[in-house]
């Protein structure tokens, strides 16, 4: 009956023994800090870049953009080119039947034609003297009405391209009927894409023309910089519109594709910037730890801007000071410390 309580007894006298052991161990422990200082690894503080990025999803489009819309009610007669074409200012892209008795397409044509040859004789004759100038100058105006409205009716027919670029929209192919105002293509010029983002008023004072930004998507990145920032806030967006500009030099044809744009809103070239693990917040203010000879120091800092992991210190710190980075949870302002780099 006498075996549970010897086995009770033993028990209690192996705990009361590793009870001892690890008092034993931390006082070791602690004589050891107190002999030879709390083991840390450091940092030499020194001056290197430090940037701050927003980051936006925006939608890229050429930097001009122009489509085309029908001025007529008609069947779409042909389409000369397809997206990705590159044409010239003037090119016909699209063309209606000329038969179309809406149009006065051969009238206007007969009209011109006439009027042209009617004035290239009255000119001649002027020239020589065989005419005054007042037939001369009423010659001339109704050659140039009836160019002007050959010229209207034609375009009306033949739909050009409004500049030169590449066509990176068709909304029509042949035989389709089309809605007067409707839209038939779009002509981009792709050397360079710009995207508009929309910032917060909390951030806009940060933004400035010619700030580097950087436009992402799949395994494509282009650089730019921002080219406009809107000081009038969106009524709708209640944000503030800054464009992005980006250098296409290897001709992207795509538009209207989603990028994460990179805008970089601060840059330092010789800051002080720490991971943010290294800042000790006490009483509502910033503080890190620095060796100076065997003992860690806290030292208060002003902390800036963060991109991340890493923060810049504005001021508290300077060049050559060893920042405490490890054996942080084991010291306190004037322990005694032992570098181990």
């Amino acid at each position: 009956m006498k075996t549970p309580q010897v086995v009770l007894t033993l028990l209690l006298l192996v705990i009361t023994i590793g009870c001892d052991d690890d008092d034993t161990k931390a006082k070791n422990l602690e004589e050891l800090y107190a002999e030879k200082g709390i083991p840390v690894k450091v940092e030499v503080i020194k001056p290197q870049p430090f940037s701050v990025y927003d980051n936006y999803f925006a939608k890229l489009s050429g930097i001009e953009e122009t489509s085309e819309y029908s001025p007529i009610a008609e069947k779409i007669q042909s389409v000369r080119y397809k997206v990705g074409d590159w044409v010239r200012e003037g090119q016909v892209v699209i063309q209606f039947p000329s038969s179309n008795p809406g149009t006065e397409y051969y009238q206007a044509k007969e009209t011109y034609e006439n009027a042209k040859t009617t004035f290239e004789r009255i000119k001649s004759l002027y020239e020589k003297g065989g005419i005054s100038r007042q037939d001369f100058d009423n010659s001339r105006t109704q050659y140039e009405v009836a160019k002007a409205n050959w010229n209207a009716i034609r375009q009306s027919i033949k739909i050009e391209a409004p500049m030169s670029g590449v066509i990176t929209k068709i909304n029509v192919q042949p035989s389709d009927n089309v809605d007067e105002e409707q839209e038939l293509f779009t002509v981009s010029k792709l050397n360079k894409l710009k995207a508009s983002v929309w910032v917060p008023e909390k951030d806009i004072i940060r933004y400035k023309v010619g700030q580097k930004a950087s436009a992402k998507w799949n395994d494509a990145v282009l650089e730019g910089q921002v080219i406009q920032v809107n000081r009038s806030v969106h009524e709708v967006k209640q944000a503030f519109e800054v464009i992005v500009q980006f250098n296409n030099p290897g001709m992207v044809e795509q538009t209207g594709m989603t990028a994460e744009i990179v805008v970089e809103t601060y840059y330092n070239p010789q800051a002080f910037s720490i991971n943010r693990r290294f800042v000790v917040e006490r009483e509502n203010k910033s503080w890190v730890y620095v060796a100076e000879g065997d003992s860690a120091q806290l030292k208060p800092v002003e902390v800036g801007g963060s991109n991340g992991s890493n923060v810049e210190i504005k001021t508290g710190l300077k060049t050559g000071e060893k920042l405490i980075t490890e054996g942080l949870l084991l010291i306190s302002d004037g322990k005694k410390i032992n570098i181990k780099n």
